[in-house]
């Protein structure tokens, strides 16, 4: 009886199971990426915001001031926080297409290590016990435990 349950197991089970597997993988890998993301959006964008207020503060000084030099003074460093707020939003930009990059080859990297899963490698099986291995690296990824 055992025998036919276990064949039922790896022949109709498993393949669903791998398929739900990949889902909940690439599932749990968006939200930690989604996450991830919004806060380094947030970061770099409130980055952005406080060289903008520094541009305007800048602009503002030089504005109320009648020195011609400390106007220019205050000129150039408002020239150069509205530089820098720009580069953020330029940097922001581009850390988002790599970000996208990366996430996509981990999710690729999921699922072909998920599909490639054998349940003879993540199960013990004994006469009448079915366990999980839970010593073992799911994903088959190198140990680094001993290093």
């Amino acid at each position: 009886m055992w025998k036919v349950i276990a064949k039922f197991f790896l022949e109709k089970m498993w393949p669903e199971i791998l398929k739900l597997l990949v889902k909940y993988g690439k599932e749990l890998a968006e939200l930690i990426f989604s996450k991830a993301f919004e806060f380094i959006n947030k970061w770099f964008s409130d980055l952005g915001k406080e060289k903008a207020k520094q541009a305007e503060e800048a602009y503002s000084n030089a504005d109320r001031s009648s020195d011609l030099d400390e106007k220019k003074k205050y000129e150039e460093e408002a020239e150069f926080y509205k530089r820098e707020a720009e580069s953020y939003a330029r940097k922001m930009e581009d850390l988002e297409r790599q970000f996208n990059e990366f996430k996509q080859s981990v999710q690729k990297d999921i699922e072909n290590k998920t599909k490639s899963l054998k349940a003879k490698e993540l199960f013990e099986t004994k006469k009448e016990d079915f366990t999980f291995n839970s010593s073992k690296n799911i994903f088959l990824l190198e140990d680094s435990s001993n290093k």
